[in-house]
């Protein structure tokens, strides 16, 4: 079961107002799935919208109420309707992590550190690790010092963590974070717990979320060789790369193993060692909004 996609019906989108008790709007979404016992809860999340959310268009109005009705008889498309109104900001229930409302905790960082093992190419000075023919030892690993960071939140509601849990687990960082270079630090997920305590006679209801993030000096992109057995053409009136060909050997053969190739997409001189690509394979995110800097309380 899957939501595939979620739409904003524009000409559902209204507003009614009077002098005492502002405005009220009222905004839909068509949400698709691929299987009528999708789960309603998934369906209300799919536009990605919760309770307290403000209105886009006006900071004085926030998402008090939704509801979901079918769009036809298929079980799979469906309308999710979301009512906005004037609030009492002394009312709403404090963002994500901050102390107050429900006796809230403050956020709590921890860490550890610890030597997981993994590829490596390079020696300590930086230079390819290479055979006597400069071909690349592949295969090879050491052991790295990994660093890791936690961060413990408090939050209201579920609907406050899932959005955030779904969009920053394996995402790395966008910016520098904590001492940490662009791409270097990556969210490994969050833990949900709910706690249930009683103070004073009264229930006290919220979920403690503790988010992992793993360090990685070298960065987080992918870096396979650049090797193939093909290499660009050159169109020899112009200069230009028009198509590929296969590279041979000397022996005027297509070669057995994959060839070094520089940054034209050329091979290399026999014997030449390769050189790393590079691949951004996680989505970037912004970490300082979501979960701030790693602080020590006064």
């Amino acid at each position: 079961m899957a939501i595939i996609y979620a739409r904003e019906i524009p000409k559902e989108r209204t507003a009614t107002g009077n002098y005492k008790d502002g405005y009220k709007y009222k905004r839909a979404f068509f949400v698709r799935t691929d299987s009528p016992t999708e789960s309603l809860t998934d369906i209300s999340n799919a536009p990605g919208i919760a309770f307290q959310d403000l209105h886009p268009n006006d900071a004085s109005a926030m998402m008090q109420t939704y509801d979901i009705k079918p769009a036809d008889d298929s079980g799979l498309l469906y309308v999710v309707t979301f009512d906005y109104e004037k609030f009492n900001p002394d009312d709403r229930e404090p963002p994500p992590g901050e102390p107050g409302g429900m006796d809230f905790k403050p956020p709590v960082w921890g860490g550890s550190s610890s030597v997981t093992t993994g590829p490596v190419y390079e020696d300590v000075t930086g230079l390819m690790i290479v055979n006597t023919a400069n071909d690349p030892l592949e295969g090879l690993e050491k052991e790295y010092a990994e660093e890791r960071l936690t961060l413990t939140q408090y939050y209201a509601t579920h609907t406050q963590w899932m959005a955030l849990s779904r969009e920053y687990t394996n995402a790395v960082n966008n910016a520098t974070w904590n001492g940490g270079a662009i791409r270097t630090w990556k969210c490994q997920g969050a833990s949900k717990k709910l706690n249930i305590e009683t103070k004073d006679g009264a229930t006290i209801v919220y979920w403690e979320v503790t988010w992992d993030f793993a360090y990685r000096a070298d960065g987080w992109d992918l870096k396979p060789w650049n090797i193939g057995f093909n290499e660009l053409a050159i169109d020899p009136e112009t200069g230009g790369y028009y198509a590929r060909k296969t590279i041979k050997g000397l022996d005027g053969r297509p070669v057995k193993q994959p060839v070094a190739l520089d940054s034209n997409g050329l091979a290399k001189t026999p014997g030449e060692a390769p050189d790393a690509l590079s691949f951004q394979v996680y989505e970037s995110k912004d970490f300082s909004s979501a979960f701030g800097q790693l602080f020590t309380p006064g």
